[in-house]
């Protein structure tokens, strides 16, 4: 009897796992998206929240390295300037780049694809043998022979 209840004790989930698993599933893509969502907030409303001005500041000889503070969260560089405007700022730079990557290959990648569907037939495959060979590629090979 007592086997069967350890056994039965041990098949049934606890309740820290439950709880954990139901967290996985309800945040798994909350927390992301939130995220995401404030950092874009904080790149589009960046001339508005940033705490100094992007351009060096007036008596930045006094201000050159600072260690975190309440008037530097992020501290100061080595011209002078706060990390966190420059933070702020480079956000805007960052998704500008990253959304005009993402809509380029959106744009290349439907024509590619209509292109393909509409011609067909011999088209078809030589543009599919022409993409096999591009992924064949191993990407670190071709970012070692870009750069």
């Amino acid at each position: 009897m007592d086997a069967l209840l350890t056994a039965a004790r041990d098949a049934t989930p606890s309740l820290t796992s439950s709880v954990m698993r139901v967290a996985r599933r309800a945040l798994g893509w909350r927390v992301p998206t939130a995220l995401l969502v404030l950092l874009i907030a904080l790149a589009v409303l960046a001339p508005w929240i940033a705490p100094y001005a992007l351009a060096q500041p007036d008596g930045y000889e006094r201000m050159l390295n600072l260690a975190p503070s309440l008037a530097h969260p992020f501290g100061t560089d080595d011209l002078g300037r706060d990390v966190l405007t420059r933070m702020l700022f480079g956000a805007r730079v960052s998704l500008a780049v990253a959304m005009s990557a993402a809509l380029l290959s959106l744009a290349l990648g439907a024509t590619y694809g209509v292109l393909a569907g509409m011609l067909g037939g011999r088209f078809d495959r030589w543009m599919m043998r022409a993409l096999d060979v591009a992924i064949s590629i191993p990407r670190l090979l071709l970012l070692l022979a870009v750069s």
